[in-house]
Parts: C-alpha cells; structure tokens; sequence
C-alpha cells in the first residue's frame, strides 16, 4: 500500500474508503459492493491503486483485493 492509494475497508457497521496518508474520504455504504465501485473510481481518476479489504465473521479483516 502506499501513499495515495485508495483504500475500501470496514469498519463501525458499514464500508468506507479512504485515501492512504490523507484519511477517510466522504461518505459510507451499506454494501461492500457500493464501497468498491466508488472507491474504483475515485482511483482510476487518481491513477493509483484500489486496495479492497474484506471483512470476515464479526468485522475482522480477512484478505486484501488489489486494483491497479
């Protein structure tokens, strides 16, 4: 992961994304599919990589997707 990437994670009951380094961007979304697009978009238009984190039983993290 680096600087500037996107990032789509879970966390507090509902998907987020962020920008690596910078912070949580706006919003939040009920699925991890909504979460995905958005953030798909927001680093194609950066030219950076997408990093998708899946969230297992109970929220825990349980693997990392990688978009470039």
């Amino acid at each position: 992961m680096t600087q500037g990437d996107v990032e789509t994670y879970f966390s507090c009951g509902a998907w987020r994304n962020r920008v690596v380094g910078r912070g949580e961007l706006p919003g939040q979304h009920a699925s991890r599919q909504q979460a995905a697009r958005v953030g798909s978009v927001i680093a194609l238009a950066r030219h950076v990589h997408h990093l998708i984190r899946y969230a297992g039983p109970g929220g825990a993290e349980d693997g990392v997707r990688v978009r470039a």
